[in-house]
């Protein structure tokens, strides 16, 4: 029987909703001794808000994708998670950031000889928007490849769709990755079994490592100042409406007035999700923008003014 630690990566493009459904399998308990990776583009964390803190450990890398400018932060990561003085976790549940592409990832852990020996690749989960997976796999390389590599999809947001076109994608899913188990989930929520269990992840060459970036504009902005909750909400609808199709997602925890605890935003593209948060507001209120074209200046500007 293989001894080896499970690692379970989980993909996606941005705002597929792969924090909900880790949250969603934190919550649920049945996930054992779990250590958690998350990794973030921008400079600014806002995932390790987001997440609900693994018993076992937690693990935040910032400013790049694991699939190249912090594969080695990440080797280095899973080396200490094995070396805790608590003994290592039963599982590692790796959240890869929105544009990383799996393939580098699988491949170090087969590679590095002190990995390799202690770690062992259970699967490949790659999470997609019911409402926009479809035109994302048509125009970014990081989708495609993302798909490419699975042994398991995940369909999430599905209620932003209709049945009948929840059943075509699937359909279209199945097409695409016939090789793949295709499953949907509301709410993040997914059968912790089937998340975690042993699959065949298929190791492919990316055709953008280390330059999938390439046009991608991410700014992290953050303020002091306790936030007007409403000014707040009426910037980020006007940027979204705005905005668009440039805008692929906002993800941001505040300090508002009178309000204790933190308040949250998702989005993507036009649509936004407020929310309190089972925790203190923060110090520092932070946000962070990713998209194509988008100006960093007007985006300082409109944040300045809802901070001000």
């Amino acid at each position: 029987m293989d001894q080896r630690v499970p690692v379970t990566l989980l993909a996606g493009f941005l705002g597929a909703g792969k924090t909900t459904v880790l949250n969603a399998l934190l919550s649920s308990g049945e996930a054992g001794r779990v250590a958690v990776v998350v990794n973030e583009v921008g400079e600014l964390g806002v995932d390790g808000m987001l997440v609900q803190q693994a018993d076992w450990g937690f693990v935040e890398l910032m400013d790049g994708c694991v699939c190249c400018t912090v594969l080695g932060d990440l080797s280095h990561a899973l080396a200490d998670l094995l070396q805790s003085p608590d003994g290592p976790p039963d599982r590692i549940l790796i959240e890869a950031s929105g544009l990383a592409s799996p393939g580098p990832v699988v491949r170090t852990l087969g590679a590095v000889s002190e990995l390799r020996e202690r770690l062992r690749v259970a699967g490949v989960v790659t999470v997609l928007h019911a409402e926009h997976a479809l035109r994302q796999l048509d125009d970014r390389p990081e989708a495609r490849d993302q798909l490419a590599c699975a042994d398991r999809l995940l369909v999430g947001h599905v209620d932003r769709v209709s049945p009948d076109t929840l059943d075509a994608l699937v359909e279209q899913l199945a097409g695409l990755r016939p090789d793949a188990a295709v499953r949907c989930a509301s709410h993040g929520e997914v059968d912790p079994a089937w998340l975690l269990g042993d699959g065949s992840p298929v190791v492919v060459e990316s055709d953008h490592d280390h330059a999938h970036s390439d046009g991608i504009v991410t700014v992290s902005l953050t303020s002091e100042e306790t936030l007007n909750l409403h000014a707040l909400k009426i910037w980020l609808q006007f940027l979204a409406a705005r905005r668009s199709q440039e805008l692929w997602r906002i993800k941001g925890v505040f300090r508002v007035k009178d309000h204790e605890t933190a308040v949250a935003v998702h989005g993507i593209h036009d649509w936004l999700e407020f929310g309190p948060m089972d925790r203190p507001a923060p110090e520092t209120s932070t946000i962070v923008l990713i998209g194509g074209g988008l100006d960093p200046e007007e985006l300082r500007r409109g944040w300045e003014a809802v901070a001000s």
